[in-house]
């Protein structure tokens, strides 16, 4: 039985589901957090978590807890095994400390990256970058949990005269969804929410949804986008620009709660693409619609030894009947020119549309092979068991 490791993002929190592909209960781990008016974030070791696992995949949890801490994660292949714990309020580093002493193997935290190995003296690889890729973004892995500090964005909505103007920020702790209300008509919001980051290439991921419109996007800092819908009675635009310093001021925006209350179950698959591709991680998550999601997995490189993360982020439409997505692959270099280690990434290209639920399953995004993935690869979303081919 595989059971895999996914983030999901509540209210004020965030919640992390062991989802089995069989009918067994489902672990959870939860981070509780505090909402953060800033811009930058750095995850506290000493913060307290709770952790509910059965039979989960140990190199699964660990990865997740470094995306819980936002740390680039090092496995050794050699790290196998599941796990099966429960604690509450027991401070992160303290759990990596009962998850190694009740595995035998090393997790620890050196020069900004998760580490899991059987010796405490094994090493991250010091793979040397290809030239190349010299050229490509890089952030220092000591950097790196420091990173998600999307800029600010300034987004305007006109609808049929009504005008609002919303300061939208980028904080891993806040509710990743806003609402922009334009008059007391609960009818005219539109709300807008920040799916996940990468903090290599600065991409955020949006997702734009009302009545009329529905849109998403992969921004890239300096970039911004414009939506705009016009019928017979209704007169829309949405546009989002980068914020600039002295400029016109736009309010805070209000944090939103997800959309109606029935769950939604998803069966997700990233796997290699082709038709007899490997699936490498296949999570089962059930949540609320208008609620954000994470799942993580691993990709070894058998030629190079290099090691390689997976990171999925979604979101899952107010009515649960549509969803979008985002795949990022991540790994670790050692610059030859000045010996540091730095994480790189790979962005999927991503439609600028919902896709909508089916039982069969919709193929959501896709990777070449690059400086993060030595192999393409692509994930699918369906509705049933049967939609996700192994």
């Amino acid at each position: 039985m595989r059971t895999d490791i996914v983030l999901v993002g509540l209210v004020g929190a965030l919640t992390v589901v062991a989802a089995s592909t069989s009918a067994a209960d489902e672990p959870v781990l939860t981070r509780k957090t505090a909402s953060a008016e800033g811009m930058t974030v750095t995850f506290n070791p000493e913060e307290k978590i709770t952790l509910e696992l059965k039979d989960a995949k140990l190199a699964d949890v660990i990865r997740t807890l470094g995306q819980l801490a936002k740390m680039p994660v090092y496995v050794d292949p050699d790290v196998e095994g599941s796990v099966t714990l429960k604690v509450q309020d027991i401070p992160f580093q303290k759990v990596l400390a009962m998850l190694s002493q009740e595995n035998g193997i090393s997790i620890r935290i050196e020069k900004g990256v998760l580490i899991a190995s059987r010796s405490s003296s094994s090493l991250l690889p010091a793979l040397t970058l290809p030239e190349k890729f010299q050229a490509l973004p890089r952030v220092a892995v000591e950097e790196y949990s420091k990173s998600f500090t999307g800029q600010p964005l300034d987004m305007r909505v006109h609808w049929n005269g009504a005008d609002t103007c919303t300061l939208l920020k980028y904080s891993p702790s806040q509710t990743p969804t806003i609402i922009l209300p334009l008059s007391s008509d609960s009818g005219k919001t539109v709300h807008v929410t920040q799916f996940g980051y990468d903090p290599v290439t600065r991409t955020r991921f949006l997702a734009v949804e009302n009545s009329l419109v529905r849109y998403a996007t992969a921004l890239a800092p300096t970039r911004g986008f414009a939506v705009t819908k016009k019928t017979e009675s209704d007169d829309l635009s949405v546009a989002v620009a980068p914020h600039k310093s002295g400029g016109d001021s736009c309010a805070e925006p209000l944090r939103q709660t997800p959309g109606r209350s029935e769950p939604v179950t998803l069966y997700i698959a990233i796997r290699e693409a082709g038709p007899d591709g490997q699936v490498r991680s296949a999570p089962k998550v059930t949540i609320l619609p208008g609620t954000t999601f994470t799942a993580s997995s691993g990709l070894e490189d058998e030629a190079s030894g290099q090691h390689r993360n997976l990171l999925l982020y979604g979101y899952v439409s107010r009515d649960g009947k549509s969803i979008v997505a985002a795949l990022v692959a991540t790994s670790i270099w050692v610059d030859p020119k000045d010996g540091r280690p730095y994480v790189f990434s790979q962005v999927s290209d991503m439609a600028n549309h919902f896709f909508s639920l089916k039982p069969e399953g919709v193929l959501v995004g896709s990777l070449p092979p690059g400086v993060a993935t030595d192999r393409p690869m692509e994930v699918s979303i369906a509705l049933t068991p049967e939609g996700v081919r192994e």
